[in-house]
């Protein structure tokens, strides 16, 4: 029984984290990745200039990142699958909405 308990203790701290997304608009188109993976920006309220809202992301499983580098690990693929420029996260990285630009990206 011991056993068992720690091999569960051990798979449990092992799963990827993961958001799961929800689209604001359609037609959502990929970016290219850069050679260093697909940039964008982390913000922590929405932007003066103008954008347009993509979607949302939530977390789905796994650890809830601590700080904003493991937060932009766990979703770097998934915001340039849906062709964002930035992600709005307010408080804490539980939720996030995901905008592109409309004069496009830039950092």
């Amino acid at each position: 029984m011991d056993r068992l308990i720690v091999v569960l203790a051990l798979v449990g701290g092992c799963v990827p984290t993961s958001y799961s997304y929800t689209p604001s608009t359609r037609g959502e188109v990929a970016r290219q990745p850069g050679p260093g993976g697909c940039e964008f920006t982390v913000l922590r309220a929405p932007p003066d200039e103008s954008f347009e809202e993509v979607g949302t992301f939530d977390h789905y499983n796994g650890d809830l990142p601590r700080d904003e580098a493991a937060f932009k690990k766990a979703v770097a693929s998934l915001v340039c699958d849906v062709g964002g420029h930035a992600v709005i996260v307010p408080s804490g990285f539980k939720t996030a909405t995901v905008i592109t630009y409309t004069r496009g990206f830039h950092l």
